[in-house]
């Protein structure tokens, strides 16, 4: 029988911890939330969420980069497993109907489906919309991962779901068959979609990023503002690699802006 799993690693995330797990809560038979001892109210969210859900189990690791030794059991078995980060929200009603496609082997030849996603930049409420950048100009997170077409996936010094070129496929299945919701859906179509609010503060203990009059228009995004983002970046002490990312994707959206309708993304 197919079963749905999730693996969210967790630390200091209480800002949207809450809105990422109950956006895929009835989506998953379990979710796998890893807090790496965080030293905000992350934990006491999580825990509370898996006393109102039965399909909510919360773990504690010390190290992150032990992590991925929680999924191997799933390897080769009939699993689904998707990676949660803390600051990803899906479309839970998008996520409803992909669920029935996936029990009915829709995707068994795929052994990855990818969604549509979009870092996020700002919001505009009054219109209900976001503006940020997207595929191709980004690499989604939100990867689904067929285990059952996975012969091996050993690796004891990694995070969970990491690295994908570890993975040893079975007979029969090729990296080439990823199934694409972003290049075969448009936004609005897609039923399987996400917000990445990797630019907004996880929690409390982040500074924020100035005052929310920041994120109001699209027109406020300056080359200026842009390198104050990528200030506080460095202010929350992210590693060198983590800086670069940043700078490659910040020129990147310079040159390809877009918008993307969040209706439906709120219903929590």
């Amino acid at each position: 029988m197919t079963k749905i799993v999730g693996v969210s690693l967790v630390k200091n995330e209480e800002n949207f911890i809450a809105w990422a797990l109950m956006n895929v809560v009835d989506f998953f038979d379990e979710i796998l939330v890893m807090d790496n001892l965080s030293e905000d109210n992350t934990r006491k969210i999580v825990d509370s969420l898996a006393s109102e859900h039965k399909n909510i189990k919360v773990i504690q690791v010390r190290r992150a980069n032990r992590t991925h030794n929680h999924i191997e059991n799933f390897v080769g078995t009939p699993t689904w497993m998707l990676k949660i980060d803390g600051d990803e929200i899906l479309d839970p009603s998008g996520l409803a109907q992909l669920l029935n496609q996936i029990l009915k082997g829709q995707y068994d030849s795929h052994c990855l489906i990818e969604a549509s996603a979009v870092n996020v930049l700002g919001f505009d409420f009054s219109e209900s919309r976001v503006f940020g950048y997207g595929q191709p100009n980004t690499l989604s997170s939100l990867l689904l991962y067929n285990m059952n077409s996975i012969a091996g996936w050993h690796n004891t010094r990694s995070e969970r779901l990491h690295p994908i070129r570890k993975i040893v496929l079975k007979p029969g299945y090729s990296r080439i068959e990823t199934y694409q919701f972003w290049k075969n859906y448009s936004w609005d179509n897609s039923l399987f979609r996400g917000l990445h609010l990797c630019f907004f503060p996880p929690s409390f203990l982040v500074d924020s990023l100035n005052d929310n009059s920041f994120y109001n228009s699209r027109d406020n995004f300056t080359d200026m503002e842009l390198g104050r983002i990528i200030r506080r970046m460095v202010s929350r002490n992210y590693p060198n690699w983590k800086l670069r990312e940043i700078h490659r994707k910040m020129n990147k959206l310079r040159r390809h802006e877009s918008e993307r309708s969040i209706i439906n993304l709120c219903q929590r």
